[in-house]
Formats: C-alpha cells, structure tokens, sequence
C-alpha cells in the first residue's frame, strides 16, 4: 500500500512538473513576442496608437488563447485527477487577489484612471 500512495505522488509530480514546463514555453513566447514589440516600436514601426491598441488585442485575446492552448495539449481529465489541487489553488488565488485589490483600491482612493490597472 505505501509503494502504491508513492507511485500515485511520483506521477502526480511528474504531472506537475510536465504543466510547469508547458506554461513556462508558453510564457517564453509571450516574452519573445513582446521583445520585438519593444524592438519595433523603438525603431519607428509602431506608433503610439498602434501600440496602445494591438496591447489590448494582446492582452484581451492573444495572450489567454496562446496559454490555453499550449496549457491544453498537456492536460488531461486523468492529469487534472492527480493533481486537482493545482487548478483549484489558482482560482482560488486569482479571485483572493482579486478581492484584495478591490479592498485596497477602496481604502487607498486610488482615482478611477489608475483603477483598472491597479486591480
């Protein structure tokens, strides 16, 4: 029985860590996106309302597609069952963040053109 509870943490852990790996490529291409923004819009080939507007784009559609995505090819029903904990502590960590920025935002009086980049 101990050998079996060792085998069942062994895999949860090597599923873990194949999760880990994926997210932090996806997370690399997003930097490697982002460098040649940064390098475009120093040399000229971007414009300020350009910028502003493809970030949006970015940041509202790209960026969550790409990591679903590269996050999807490796999870499964039966890796999510190893370690349910994972995706369960992440929502739970978004939405606690997302509650004390809320409270802090309130309690500082952040100005409302500061709020949606403070929470």
């Amino acid at each position: 029985a101990h050998q079996s509870a060792r085998g069942r943490g062994d895999a949860a852990m090597s599923v873990a860590l194949d999760i880990f790996v994926v997210s932090c490529k996806a997370v690399l291409k997003v930097f490697i996106i982002g460098g040649v923004g940064c390098f475009a819009r120093r040399r000229g080939l971007l414009d300020e309302d350009s910028c502003r507007k493809m970030a949006k784009l970015n940041g509202a559609v790209f960026l969550p597609c790409l990591l679903f995505v590269a996050l999807g090819r490796s999870v499964t029903i039966d890796h999510l069952r190893n370690v349910w904990l994972l995706p369960l502590s992440a929502c739970v960590n978004i939405a606690l963040g997302a509650v004390m920025g809320k409270a802090l935002v309130r309690a500082l009086g952040t100005p409302p053109e500061f709020r949606g980049a403070a929470v």
